[in-house]
C-alpha cells in the first residue's frame, strides 16, 4: 500500500529516534515511527512536513516539506511525480489550513482521506480560543463530508470524534513504543538504584503546562501530603520545559516549594533528551500524568515500556490500558483524590510496583509495539 502522511514534524534529523542529541516528542516522534514501521512491513511511505522546519529523513521515506499555502499546487505535481498517487493520505492535524488545502488535490483525484485529531476535540481542546475553533470547525464540517475517515488514538478520543461527526467512519490506530531497557545497561543499574531507596519518587516529564497537565492539582495536593504527613516517604520530581499558557510555571513552583515543609523533597530538572531522558523515566517509582486533556502521552508509553507504572487521569485517555493491563491507578483530576493517592502510595509495597511495572511491558510488548500497531488495516470494515 502507498501511504502519504501529512504531520507538523519539527527537530527531527532522521529516523533514529532516540539518539543522543535528537529527541523529538509528540507528533514529532510518533508520526515518524509510525512510517517507519509501516515501511517495514512492506507499505510505500512518504512524509510531508507541514511545519517550516527542516526535516531530513532516512532515504527509504519519501520526504518532502509543504512551507506554505501557496506552494500546495507546486508540491502536488512533485509528489505524483516523485512519489505517485497514493491509496491514502493520513493527516495529523486538523487546524492546519496548508495541510487541508494540499489534500483537496488529492481528494480530486479519490484518494481516501484520513484524519487524526489527536487530542483536539477534547472539551478542554475547543474552550481555548473558543470563538476561532467555533469558526474553523463550521469550516472543517463541510470539509470533513470529503473525508474517508477519521483516525482516533483511542476509544476515548473515538467518543470524542463521535459526539462532533456521528456519520463518519473512525478507526484507532494508537501511538506505541519500542524501546527496550535490556539494551542499556545505564537503565538496569538505574532500576537497582531506586528500589534500595526507603522513599518513594513520583515523576512527572514533559513539557510544564501548568493547567493543561494538571500539574497545580498535583503540586497542590503534594504540598497537602507533606503538610498532614509526620514522615515525608514521597519525593515529588518534575523534568521538562517551562511552557505554559496560564499560568507562569516557574512562579509557582517557586511559590509552591517555598511553602513545603520539606522543599528538598521537590525537585525541578531541565528537560533532557536521548539516553539521559529514559534514564530520568527509569529513577521513578511512578510516573504522574493527572492531565486535564490529552490524545495518548507518549511519555506514559515510554514509562510502560521499561517497567514504570503510571498514575493517570481519565483526561489522558489512558485509562483502560492502565486499567485493563493492571499496571497503574487511575486518579480524578482534583487536588483531594491525588491527595488521597498520596497517603496510599506509602503504604504500598515497592515489590507491588515492581510487579505493576513489569505488567506494564508486557502488555506493550503483547499490544501496542509500533511493529504491531503499523499492521493496522486503514481500510478494514
Amino acid at each position: 500500500m502507498k501511504i502519504l502522511h501529512i504531520a507538523p514534524i519539527k527537530f527531527v534529523k532522521k529516523f533514529n529516534i532516540d539518539t543522543e542529541n535528537n529527541s523529538p516528542e509528540g507528533i514529532s516522534k510518533s508520526v515518524p515511527s509510525l512510517a517507519n514501521a509501516q515501511k517495514q512491513n512492506g507499505n510505500y511511505v512518504g512524509v510531508i512536513s507541514s511545519s517550516k522546519s527542516e526535516v531530513a529523513v532516512s532515504k527509504d521515506i519519501y520526504w518532502n516539506s509543504l512551507k506554505n499555502t501557496y506552494s500546495s499546487i507546486f508540491l502536488f505535481l512533485r509528489v505524483l511525480r516523485d512519489f505517485g498517487k497514493p491509496d491514502l493520505i493520513h493527516i495529523h492535524d486538523i487546524y492546519s489550513l496548508r495541510q487541508i488545502f494540499f489534500s483537496l488535490f488529492f481528494i480530486l483525484l479519490n484518494v481516501k482521506i484520513f484524519i487524526s485529531p489527536r487530542g483536539c476535540f477534547s472539551d478542554i481542546a475547543l474552550s481555548r480560543s473558543k470563538i476561532k475553533k467555533k469558526l474553523f470547525l463550521v469550516f472543517f464540517k463541510i470539509y470533513a463530508f470529503f473525508i474517508h475517515s477519521f483516525v482516533a488514538l483511542n476509544d476515548g478520543e473515538k467518543r470524542q470524534i463521535f459526539k462532533l461527526f456521528k456519520n463518519k467512519r473512525i478507526i484507532i490506530i494508537s501511538n506505541g513504543s519500542d524501546y527496550d531497557p535490556k539494551k542499556n545497561k545505564s537503565l538496569e543499574k538505574k532500576f537497582q538504584e531506586k528500589n534500595n531507596k526507603a522513599f518513594y519518587t513520583v515523576g512527572y516529564l514533559g513539557r510544564f503546562d501548568v493547567f493543561i497537565k494538571g500539574l497545580d492539582n498535583l503540586l497542590k495536593a503534594y504540598s497537602n501530603y507533606q503538610m498532614n504527613t509526620d514522615e515525608i516517604l514521597i519525593k515529588l520530581v518534575f523534568v521538562g520545559e517551562h511552557r505554559s499558557k496560564e499560568v507562569d510555571s516557574v512562579e509557582f513552583f517557586s511559590s509552591m516549594q517555598t511553602n513545603l515543609p520539606n522543599p528538598e523533597m521537590f525537585m525541578v530538572k531541565e528537560p533532557c533528551y536521548g539516553i539521559e531522558k529514559w534514564r530520568e523515566l527509569a529513577s521513578f517509582d511512578l510516573l504522574a500524568l493527572p492531565s486535564r486533556s490529552e490524545g495518548m502521552p507518549n511519555v506514559a508509553l515510554e514509562a510502560m515500556s521499561i517497567g514504570v507504572p503510571c498514575m493517570v487521569s481519565p483526561e489522558t485517555n489512558m485509562s483502560e490500558i492502565i486499567l485493563n493491563s493492571d499496571s497503574g491507578w487511575l486518579v480524578e483530576t482534583n487536588e483531594k483524590d491525588i491527595e488521597f493517592f498520596f497517603n496510599n502510595l506509602i503504604k504500598i509495597k515497592k515489590e507491588e510496583l515492581v510487579k505493576k511495572g513489569n505488567n506494564a511491558k508486557n502488555f506493550l510488548k503483547d499490544n501496542l509495539t509500533w511493529d504491531r500497531i503499523a499492521k493496522m488495516d486503514y481500510l478494514e470494515k
